[in-house]
Order: structure tokens, then C-alpha cells, then sequence
């Protein structure tokens, strides 16, 4: 994700107002001290080493693994993601199904509403907001699929895996900004995907010593609707009745009805 460079640190919704290290308010600041030749993107998340002074990583789906398996030699042994007895969070024998769902959640969903969100002409968007859709309905029946097969609540099984843990940022912004504010409107969470909803809750629910209340007490929606509109300040949202769309993508054709049209503003 490519952050406002500007306002990173500002104390917004309980926010730090500056970085806690070296006091900066921008995040460009952080790339510049780690190379000050640097001429790329500064985008979140980063993975900073305060010895080193420099950034290790800023590619979500690899810090995400760092964290639950590179340091496990520094915790208790019951603990270590290599001694659990479910294979830890990307098991060997699911590791190529798992990876292979991560890819098209990524595509047609985590990166897809912002494909949707973020489209510079109607046409863009028209494709896009019809693929988050189609990754909705696929996402669907494979909880579906799990459910009548009793596997378990999650998306491989009795026990939460990366794939839960990397599609659960978007669904659980989705009824609450990307409907509303991306206008990726053709259905609801709560309303339309009814196993989406459930997996939902009984992640976002969980407090047992598996993820001892991880998922909820991580999650602020006031400042994802907030940051979500921020994003969106440049953009002319528009509602256009007339220009209603039959899409033909499994079960989301009944609800063209309540499509938005979104376009930039010239």
C-alpha cells in the first residue's frame, strides 16, 4: 500500500504524532535514513531494524511469514510454530493449496478493491467491481464447499491458517468502507455471503489461546472508515441509475439493481 507520505504520523484516531524513534512525521523519512539516494515508493507495511537502522522488508506476505516463524527460537517451545502439533500456520501439506489461494484472494480481492476503489474510467471500474465480485462468490463456495464436507469453520479446516489470516483485512473492511466508499456495492458481507459472514464472526470472535483475541482487538473501524475516506478525497463518486449492468457472475446477477457508478474527477 502507497501511504500519504505527508501525514503518516499525526495522532489521527489515537495515532502516534510522530515516528517513536527518531521524532519523524512523514514516512518517506524512515526510506531516505535507511538510503538517502533512495527513489522508489514509500509504502507500508515496513519492517524496520532499530540495530541496524535500516528497512529488512516492506512486503506484507513476507513479513507476515517472518513473524510467525523466524523468531521462534525466542519463545517458550510450546509455542514454536515448527512444535505445533496442527503444522502452525502454513503446514507442509497444505503449503501449495494455501499458496495458491493466496493468489487469487490477492488478485481478486485484497488488491482488487482498490483496482475497483482507485479506476481512472468507467470502463476500469465496470471490470474491476465485476472481479471482486466473482472473487466473493468463489471465496464463498469454497467455505460453502467446506462446510457440507466438514472440514471446519476455517478456510483449510479446523484450525486458522495464513489464508485466514491474509483475506481477513478485506472482509472484514468490506460492508464497512469498500461497499460504501469504493463502491464495490453489487452485495454485502452480511447480507449476501452468508458463509463469508459466518467465518467472519467466529474469526473475529475468537479468543481462545490460539489467537487470544488477535483478530478483534486489532481491529479499529472507526479508523478504517476513516482512512478509507481519506483515500478517496480526489475521486468524484457519482450515482447514475441509468446506467444499470446485468453481470453474469454466479450469484451476484440479482443485484445489479444497486449498482454506483464511479469515475475521477477531470
Amino acid at each position: 500500500m502507497v501511504f500519504n507520505v505527508h501525514r503518516i504520523y499525526d495522532g489521527l484516531l489515537g495515532s502516534a504524532p510522530k515516528d517513536p524513534y527518531y521524532g519523524f512525521t512523514r514516512h518517506r523519512d524512515l526510506y531516505l535514513k535507511a538510503d538517502p539516494g533512495y527513489k522508489g515508493r514509500f509504502t507500508v507495511p515496513t519492517l524496520w531494524d532499530k540495530k541496524r537502522e535500516t528497512i529488512v522488508n516492506n512486503e506484507s506476505s513476507e513479513i507476515i511469514r517472518m513473524f510467525y516463524d523466524a523468531f521462534d527460537e525466542l519463545l517458550p517451545k510450546g509455542l514454536q510454530e515448527k512444535n505445533k502439533a496442527d503444522g502452525g500456520l502454513l503446514p507442509s501439506s497444505l503449503q501449495s493449496e494455501i499458496e495458491t489461494f493466496n493468489e487469487w484472494t490477492y488478485d481478486m480481492l485484497n488488491n482488487g478493491v482498490y483496482k475497483a476503489g482507485f479506476a481512472g474510467t468507467q470502463a476500469a471500474y465496470d471490470e474491476h467491481v465485476v472481479r471482486v465480485f466473482e472473487g466473493l462468490d468463489r471465496l464463498e463456495k469454497h467455505l460453502s464447499d467446506n462446510a457440507s464436507q466438514g472440514k471446519g469453520p476455517y478456510m483449510f479446516g479446523k484450525y486458522i491458517t495464513e489464508a485466514d489470516i491474509r483475506v481477513f483485512p478485506t472482509i472484514v473492511r468490506f460492508d464497512m468502507a469498500y461497499f460504501t466508499i469504493f463502491k464495490c456495492n453489487l452485495g454485502m458481507i452480511r447480507v449476501d455471503y452468508p458463509h463469508i459472514h459466518q467465518w467472519l464472526r467466529e474469526v473475529y470472535w475468537d479468543e481462545t489461546s490460539e489467537t487470544r483475541g488477535a483478530f478483534k482487538s486489532t481491529t479499529y473501524p472507526d479508523h478504517v472508515s476513516s482512512m478509507m475516506q481519506i483515500c478517496v478525497r480526489s475521486m468524484k463518486l457519482t450515482v447514475n441509475a441509468d446506467q444499470g449492468r446485468i453481470y453474469r457472475c454466479g450469484q451476484i446477477e440479482h443485484r445489479t439493481e444497486r449498482t454506483f457508478t464511479a469515475c475521477r474527477a477531470p
